[in-house]
């Protein structure tokens, strides 16, 4: 708990002086460039379990379906060039590793929401994803209503505030709504170049997919439940194209170990995180302001989610969602997502 309390301190702290940064500069990408991220780092949850769902698969034909979406079919310099895509530096001292990212929306609607930038911490116009994507993921969604619904129920009559807030976004549909799409080749990541941190709270229910290429997920997760913050078992989960899983990575350290490739094995992955404005997390820093209720409400995420049945989408699904999708017309809508900015 006081490790905790440190952590929302800085977190605050860091939100305030990004706040008081982004005042003094005038609007467009200086302001973008004056956010705080997300993420703090520190294993503050180095107690809590790393429960999920680790065994879920995207059916073959429906994987197929995704990797020929535009976006995923874009060639080297395509991707370097796409206005959809930023280059991020998680390892300055690699030079040959490459990785991009871009960031979407995951909602039914076409287009483009004010919400988080993941990496930033600020609010930013967030495009809406490509139809194929979205509809996969507005299925998955559907897919996993009941137990999803359940989990809400019980945070609302079980939790205090903070649950309230989890349960909100539930209902509002906001779950795997922030999308994340990760590209990275080149030279390994392995051992201590590994990037070691903890979520920030759009995580605290997470989809992980994977579209193409190969990594491994590695967790450090306490040997007990009395165990000190530097005695841990470090765990690993490999994921291949088709591979899923549902967790709570804003609750346990992770990182990710990716092995050299070159462009045409490159790795694609999808971080499916809550869809959050600042509003949203302004929200939950006064929501679990009692660090009590936050213990509460993760461990009745993590109990739902081993007694959750949670399923991927089939194609039939996706293509009910896409049709309904494409009947909506939208003047707003990006009809190119291989634009170069």
């Amino acid at each position: 708990i006081e490790l905790y309390n440190r952590g929302i301190n800085g977190m605050r702290a860091e939100r305030e002086e990004a706040k008081k940064e982004t005042n003094k500069l005038a609007a467009g990408d200086d302001a973008v460039k004056a956010g705080r991220s997300l993420y703090f780092g520190r294993s503050i949850w180095g107690k809590r379990s790393f429960t999920a769902k680790v065994d879920l698969k995207i059916e073959d034909n429906v994987l197929e379906f995704l990797q020929n979406d535009e976006l995923f079919r874009l060639d080297e310099r395509g991707l370097r060039l796409s206005k959809f895509f930023e280059k991020c530096v998680d390892n300055p001292k690699l030079k040959d590793h490459y990785y991009y990212e871009g960031y979407f929306h995951g909602l039914e609607e076409g287009n483009a929401i004010v919400s988080l930038h993941p990496r930033k911490g600020i609010n930013f116009s967030k495009p809406a994803a490509p139809e194929r994507l979205r509809a996969f993921i507005v299925a998955m969604r559907e897919k996993n209503k009941g137990w999803a619904e359940k989990l809400s129920t019980r945070l609302q009559k079980e939790c205090k505030k903070g649950g309230s807030w989890l349960a909100g976004l539930i209902t509002r549909g906001k779950v795997a709504g922030d999308l994340a799409v990760q590209v990275h080749w080149g030279e390994t990541i392995t051992g201590p170049d590994i990037n070691w941190h903890i979520d920030g709270s759009n995580s605290m229910i997470h989809f992980g997919l994977s579209i193409r290429g190969k990594r491994t997920l590695r967790t450090k997760t306490a040997r007990s439940q009395t165990s000190k913050l530097d005695d841990e078992i470090e765990k690993e989960l490999q994921q291949s194209a088709g591979n899923a899983y549902l967790a709570s990575p804003a609750m346990v350290r992770h990182g990710v170990e990716y092995f050299q490739c070159d462009w045409k094995d490159r790795v694609i992955a999808i971080q499916c995180r809550m869809l959050l404005t600042d509003e949203d997390r302004n929200e939950y820093f006064n929501s679990f302001a009692d660090s009590n209720d936050l213990l509460e409400t993760t461990e009745i995420v993590a109990k739902c989610f081993m007694d959750a049945d949670v399923q991927m989408p089939t194609l039939d699904d996706v293509n009910v969602v896409l049709k309904r999708m494409q009947v909506c017309t939208n003047e707003n809508k990006i009809k190119n997502y291989c634009i170069i900015s």
